[in-house]
């Protein structure tokens, strides 16, 4: 079937359903920029599944999934055994803050982008190229490696981790400056467990940690406005152990998790159990995002039932 038509495509109104076709790839909507949801619906759905030789999406142009106050569902499984994301895909749906029913991908190996943006595997800070700004693997910096952190100073998107642990004489985070997003793709089969187990995150360690540092004063990400992707118990900023106060008064720790819409674990608990500021009258609940030790909304699971009813279904055969 020639489908180079498709290729002039730029917007999807709708939801997208790609399933039971040969294709190895999906670059005949290369130039998808944009999914957004029609005015019939609450959600958007992208579900591509049984696709036997499906190994790439192709989808390097897309750069919006979601309208500001929409929730877009992200589906992919059951395709080809080495289907694969690019770090350019992964990076847009980590920065939409889509919400992930299932995922079956890894990472691609190749670390070219079409945008001419430079990607690095981590190895270490004293080996790391200073103009990598993305960077694929589990970054630890402590007091072995602490003068080298400024290296990260480029990096815009971290694909794995990044722990912040046991430093000397680090005062801030003033080397993340310009991080906007943490996405990682090893959270198996436990996230779709979650789903139907309302008070249990999967297992896993934070994504994002920032513990037992002697002289850390404090703990700033200006560029973050996404939640660490996917959110599962990973979305979670553990910020723990530190020998300096980092967050003194509820407000503090709650504008912090406001401004990268992520759940905080401050020393063990969430920012609720700081004491309001002397003299300040005590914040509602309704101005910011607390999710850590509460139960899941039920706004992930009604996106999940919205899916066997799509409006726009995109069936390649």
């Amino acid at each position: 079937m020639d489908l180079s038509g498709l290729l002039s495509l730029k917007k999807v109104e709708g939801n997208i359903e790609i399933f039971e076709n040969q294709v190895s790839n999906l670059s005949f909507l290369s130039n998808l920029e944009n999914v957004s949801k029609d005015y019939l619906s609450i959600y958007n759905v992208t579900h591509i599944h049984d696709n036997p030789n499906l190994k790439r999406l192709g989808w390097e142009s897309i750069k919006k999934m979601v309208s500001k106050f929409d929730i877009h569902t992200v589906s992919i499984h059951d395709n080809h055994p080495e289907f694969c994301l690019t770090t350019r895909e992964l990076q847009t749906f980590a920065e939409n803050d889509v919400y992930v029913y299932n995922l079956e991908a890894k990472l691609c190996a190749d670390l070219e982008r079409k945008d001419g943006e430079k990607t690095c595997n981590f190895v270490d800070l004293l080996s790391l190229d200073l103009n990598c700004q993305h960077l694929i693997g589990e970054i630890k910096v402590n007091n072995k490696n602490e003068d080298y952190a400024w290296k990260l100073e480029n990096v815009t998107n971290i694909y794995g981790s990044i722990v912040v642990e046991y430093t000397e004489k680090l005062i801030d985070l003033n080397f993340l400056r310009n991080l906007r997003a943490v996405a990682n793709l090893h959270f198996g089969e436990n996230f779709v467990k979650f789903l139907f187990k309302k008070k249990e995150f999967p297992d896993g360690s934070p994504l994002i940690q920032i513990k037992f540092n002697r002289m850390l004063q404090t703990v700033t990400l200006p560029k973050m406005k996404v939640p660490p992707f996917p959110k599962s118990k990973s979305w979670v900023i553990e910020i723990n152990g530190n020998s300096m106060e980092i967050f003194k008064y509820l407000k503090d720790c709650l504008l912090f998790q406001r401004q990268t819409k992520s759940s905080v674990k401050y020393n063990g608990k969430s920012c609720k159990k700081l004491p309001v500021a002397p003299g300040k009258q005590p914040v509602k609940d309704t101005d910011y995002e607390d999710e850590y030790e509460v139960e899941p909304s039920g706004n992930l699971s009604d996106s999940v039932s919205l899916m066997i009813s799509l409006l726009i279904i995109l069936i390649v055969f």
